[in-house]
């Protein structure tokens, strides 16, 4: 059986064969088995904790560009390109970005 398919290989035979769709019963399946690895994984747990740290860690980030691009640029030119990104960004997110920009810049100054 083995040599058969082997000699389909090398021949080229069964090439162009379309492979079988999978029915209903396959993605029920795939699906159920995707909730039970989720809830034996604790997925949503260390989702939340990726959520939480990267949250925690956005301010720091922040006040460590502003720092390295002050190195650079003047004070000013920081809150003008904040500025710039605020069509882009929620009116709270903007707000609380820009708060903390303007203390770390007049702090610097």
């Amino acid at each position: 059986m083995a040599d058969a398919r082997l000699h389909n290989l090398n021949t080229g035979e069964g090439k162009h064969r379309k492979a079988a769709r999978p029915g209903a019963a396959a993605y029920w399946h795939a699906l159920r088995a995707s909730v039970a690895h989720v809830g034996d994984n604790n997925i949503a747990l260390i989702s939340a904790g990726v959520a939480f740290f990267a949250m925690l860690s956005l301010f720091p980030a922040l006040a460590a560009l502003i720092a390295l691009f002050g190195l650079v640029s003047d004070p000013a030119v920081v809150i003008a390109q904040l500025e710039e990104m605020r069509p882009f960004l929620p009116k709270d997110v903007y707000d609380i970005m820009n708060d903390q920009v303007v203390s770390l810049v007049t702090a610097s100054t």
